[in-house]
Order: structure tokens, then C-alpha cells, then sequence
């Protein structure tokens, strides 16, 4: 791996997508040639309540704290550095609405 594709992680040169999808929330870092730096997801399932699928807010939150983990495990086993910033945050809802 080039020096230069190893720092990114650490000069905050990556940004951050989460997407809170029917299964699964995903995490994916990427640089700015939209090259893969770590990648992460959590699976979950929906509830049918009073007539609504849903999620529980405690569910969501769980899943998000426990995805990011991972991609923040991921970058520093790769890497060997800390995830210390990002540059930026884009929360995606995928789900199609009917």
C-alpha cells in the first residue's frame, strides 16, 4: 500500500456514508477518489407496530454506535491510526417509500 493512500486516515482526508437500510445500517469511508478506506455494517430487523413497520429509536442508536466501531476497528487495524476527525457526514435514507 502507497504512503500517500496510508495517510488519509490520519490527515482527515476520507468522508464518512451511513445508510439506514430495511436490513442493515452500512458505514463506508472513502477518500477523495472514491477509493474504499474501511467499510462496516450492523443488521437489523423491523417491528410491525399499531399497524407500522418501524424500528425502535434504541435499536437505531445501538446500530449506529456499534457500525462505527467497527469501521473505527477496521481503519486501525488497517492502518494502525486513530480516527480522529471527518471531514464529512452524510446520513442516506435508501428506503423507498410507497
Amino acid at each position: 500500500m502507497n504512503d500517500q493512500k496510508w495517510n488519509k486516515p490520519v490527515r482527515g482526508e476520507t468522508s464518512l456514508g451511513i445508510e439506514f437500510g430495511s436490513t442493515r445500517i452500512k458505514a463506508v469511508r472513502i477518500d477523495y477518489n472514491f477509493e474504499t478506506i474501511a467499510s462496516s455494517s450492523y443488521e437489523w430487523e423491523n417491528q410491525l407496530i399499531d399497524g407500522y413497520w418501524t424500528y425502535h429509536l434504541n435499536e437505531m442508536i445501538n446500530g449506529l454506535q456499534e457500525t462505527y466501531h467497527q469501521l473505527q476497528q477496521e481503519v486501525e487495524n488497517t492502518y494502525d491510526v486513530t480516527l480522529q476527525k471527518i471531514v464529512f457526514w452524510r446520513m442516506a435514507d435508501c428506503s423507498k417509500r410507497r
